[in-house]
């Protein structure tokens, strides 16, 4: 009977192999599951941008994205590039119908991982790629077009000057991106 409680608590516990820890991490970013996302982080993690810089990212924010990607048909995947001393390397790929209509297609991106006690501890990306053209560029000419528009006045879209990514504002952020794309044939 003791051997069958501790196997079952065994199979409970996650691996906190820094591979396996960022596999399961990324596998919970495919399946758009903020809740199994952050499972695998630590509270206080640092994030760092491919500019360098680190971002304070909160839970509302992460949950709005996932449903932004969701109403904007993400789809993530990724191959694990390296293991070495709690660091891991992975190489990203994600396509959705908001790059498609921005004309910048899939993005690729390298992240490095620390994992430390069985939690992500730092997340750093690196290399950030899209097919078909430069994201900031185009991103920075849509929102300038969209802010001259009447969406600028949608609150469901827009506030304080910035665009809102959630599930809310991906069905009016699409109709707008089709009409901006149209003009840019």
């Amino acid at each position: 009977m003791m051997t069958a409680v501790l196997l079952s608590s065994l199979l409970l516990v996650p691996s906190a192999e820094p591979g396996t820890v960022v596999a399961s991490y990324l596998d919970a970013l495919a399946a758009l599951d903020q809740n199994r996302m952050d499972s695998y982080c630590a509270p206080d993690i640092a994030w760092i941008g491919a500019d360098g810089s680190e971002r304070k990212v909160d839970a509302k924010s992460r949950r709005d994205m996932r449903d932004f990607e969701r109403e904007m048909r993400t789809t993530w995947t990724y191959r694990i590039l390296s293991v070495e001393s709690g660091r891991v390397t992975a190489e990203l790929f994600e396509q959705n119908d908001f790059y498609d209509l921005l004309g910048v297609g899939p993005r690729s991106q390298d992240e490095v991982y620390a994992v430390e006690g069985g939690l992500i501890r730092r997340m750093e990306t690196r290399d950030v790629h899209h097919e078909h053209g430069d994201f900031q560029a185009e991103y920075a000419r849509f929102k300038k077009w969209l802010l001259s528009t009447p969406a600028a006045k949608d609150p469901d879209l827009v506030h304080d000057g910035g665009l809102l990514f959630d599930a809310k504002s991906a069905k009016p952020m699409r109709r707008w991106l089709e009409k901006w794309s149209r003009g840019q044939s």
